[in-house]
C-alpha cells in the first residue's frame, strides 16, 4: 500500500510537468504572432500608404487583412499547417489563392517567402 501511496504521489507531481511542457513547445513556433508587408507610394505630392496583415494564431487559424491610408479594404480568416519546414495558408475567402511560406532571415529579420521565392511579409 505505501509503494501504491508513493507512486500516486510521484505521478501526481510529473503529469502537470509533462502537459505543461507541451503547451509551451508548441506556443514555439516561430510562425506565431503578426507579419506585415508595408508599402507607401508617392506620387505627385501624395502619398498612399498600402499595408498587409498575416496574424498566426497556436491554434492553426489566422487572419489576413489588406488596408489602404489606414482604412481597411479586404479582411479574411484562414487556416495553416505545417509540413517539412513549409506553412501551408488556406484562406477562406476564394479571392485569395492559397500558398505555402517559408520562414527566411534577410539582415537580421525574420521573413516570409513563399514558394517562388518572393518575399511576402515581415515579423513585426
Amino acid at each position: 500500500m505505501k509503494v501504491f501511496k508513493n507512486l500516486l504521489f510521484v505521478l501526481l507531481l510529473v503529469t502537470p510537468i509533462i502537459f505543461v511542457s507541451c503547451e509551451e513547445e508548441d506556443d514555439k513556433d516561430p510562425i506565431h504572432g503578426e507579419w506585415v508587408f508595408d508599402m507607401t507610394i508617392e506620387m505627385n505630392g501624395t502619398s498612399i500608404t498600402y499595408l498587409n496583415t498575416w496574424m498566426f494564431g497556436s491554434d492553426g487559424t489566422g487572419t489576413y487583412e489588406e488596408s489602404t491610408n489606414g482604412d481597411a479594404t479586404f479582411s479574411t480568416t484562414f487556416t495553416w499547417t505545417k509540413q517539412a519546414g513549409m506553412y501551408q495558408v488556406e484562406y477562406a475567402d476564394e479571392e485569395l489563392a492559397d500558398v505555402s511560406v517559408e520562414i527566411t532571415e534577410l539582415m537580421g529579420q525574420q521573413m516570409l517567402q513563399d514558394s517562388e521565392q518572393t518575399i511576402i511579409a515581415r515579423k513585426k
